[in-house]
């Protein structure tokens, strides 16, 4: 069976891999975690170790020296992608991209000349060895613990709730919007001149989804009048968590 070469090698695990994380990230695949580890811990320190000495075998010491180098680039490159918006798979892809484009432009021996002046250090002990294996299973620990305390940050989580007059007079159309990050169930309760005038009960909302309604209400021409909702969230009635108003009879200004 033939065996590919290390160019071969380099240029499809960086783009193979890369492809495979936005597809199944895309895809909401669990296997997408799988495939992450490979690209953050390993192959990025693999590629740039291997471009600098092709000859070096992949030992112990060439799989934390690995470890550690792709760590060092991802920050770094995350540095880079975050200004400009593209910190995200596709933002991921196109960095891996460029760099299966580097190995694979990369001539025999280009760096042969560059990595033989390179003092190649002694073996490691095997004291060394733990110290080193402590080291990385302490920095992967850190990580988890670090991205399982940012998942459950959460930043910016609202209900849109709004209430606007139409070309009628006695016309409005409410509204609500589910920001919170989680389906939530809310109730409506519009009241004019100490009336209930509208209610609406057991609106489910998925996160990103939108609810409207438009209603009309009774009132005296000429006459200004304020019409008020009341929004309550989960049931939950010892509180109201939302209040709009508008009037009608005159040109419309609302409220929140």
């Amino acid at each position: 069976m033939p065996q590919l070469s290390m160019k071969w090698k380099v240029f499809l695990s960086s783009v193979v891999i890369p492809i495979a994380v936005v597809i199944a990230s895309d895809l909401g695949l669990p296997v997408v975690s799988l495939l992450t580890l490979s690209l953050v811990f390993y192959l990025p320190g693999h590629i740039l170790l291997k471009g600098l000495r092709p000859d070096a075998q992949t030992d112990f010491e060439h799989l934390l020296l690995a470890f550690g180098l792709s760590v060092a680039i991802i920050i770094g490159v995350g540095f880079l992608l975050h200004p400009v918006g593209a910190l995200r798979p596709l933002g991921w892809a196109a960095f891996f991209a460029a760099l299966a484009a580097m190995a694979w432009a990369k001539k025999p021996g280009m760096f042969r000349e560059y990595a033989s002046k390179v003092v190649v250090a002694p073996k490691a002990s095997i004291r060394e060895a733990i110290m080193l294996s402590v080291a990385a299973l302490m920095v992967v620990c850190a990580l988890i613990l670090d991205y399982h305390a940012a998942a459950k940050h959460a930043d910016f989580r609202f209900t849109e709730f709004w209430m606007t007059p139409q070309r009628a007079p006695n016309v409005l159309t409410i509204g609500i919007k589910n920001s919170e990050g989680e389906p939530t169930t809310y109730e409506v309760e519009a009241t004019s001149g100490g009336l209930i005038v509208g209610r609406w009960l057991g609106i489910s909302l998925k996160p990103g989804e939108t609810w409207t309604e438009v209603f009309s209400t009774a009132y005296k021409p000429n006459d200004i009048q304020r019409v008020e909702a009341w929004l309550f969230k989960n049931n939950d009635h010892s509180s109201v968590y939302r209040r709009v108003w508008a009037d009608i009879g005159r040109p419309a200004s609302g409220g929140l």
